[in-house]
């Protein structure tokens, strides 16, 4: 090669997509050699760091707004909706299924845990056949911690002593223990003739 010949380099990039691309550049042949090209590609990448990472500005906005005070206080919200939904549920598969001991992690006082028992327990006087969520609600407190929340329950069940069909909707109120729903017995008590 003569003095004012030029050697190609040839510089592969990977691309964010995992996009393989090639560029070929013409060097003086002295300066051509393996550090020049690692300093160039040094070069290279850390221009398109800084490109790629200011692309990534408005994402950044857009979290940050998906972060405010009131954006997580729905998603609290939320979250104790779908908490409440899934305890009410379990209370109530156990008790249309005469599960006793899961129905009774849902009720702390023991007069309530005694008269549940009976009533879910080998021989009920009442047999819940059929189970429908009407509604769920959750209460937030000031601090925008859910501490109550309401249920309503389309409930059919089977009234053994009469013998007869009944169908009715239950209003049933859930407080916030710790991090576990239960039945707020002092507003919703647990009745003798039936377990809610």
């Amino acid at each position: 090669m003569g003095e004012g010949a030029g050697a190609s380099l040839a510089y592969w990039t990977m691309a964010p997509t995992g996009e393989v691309t090639t560029s070929i550049r013409w060097a003086h042949p002295v300066k051509a050699n393996t550090a020049q090209a690692h300093r160039i590609g040094d070069a290279k990448r850390v221009t398109q760091r800084y490109y790629r990472d200011v692309r990534a500005l408005p994402a950044l906005f857009l979290l940050l707004a998906a972060c405010s005070p009131a954006r997580r206080a729905a998603m609290r919200e939320k979250r104790a909706h779908s908490a409440l939904s899934a305890a009410s549920g379990m209370y109530w598969d156990a008790v249309r299924w005469g599960d006793s001991g899961a129905a009774l992690t849902f009720v702390t006082t023991t007069d309530g845990k005694r008269m549940l028992s009976e009533q879910v327990g080998e021989n009920p006087s009442r047999r819940v056949s059929r189970v429908e969520p009407v509604d769920v609600s959750v209460d937030a407190a000031e601090d925008g911690s859910a501490e109550r929340g309401t249920v309503l329950v389309r409930v059919e069940s089977f009234d053994v002593r009469r013998g007869r069909v009944e169908v009715e909707t239950v209003e049933q109120h859930w407080r916030l223990d710790g991090r576990v729903w239960i039945i707020d017995e002092t507003a919703s008590p647990i009745d003798a003739d039936r377990p809610w």
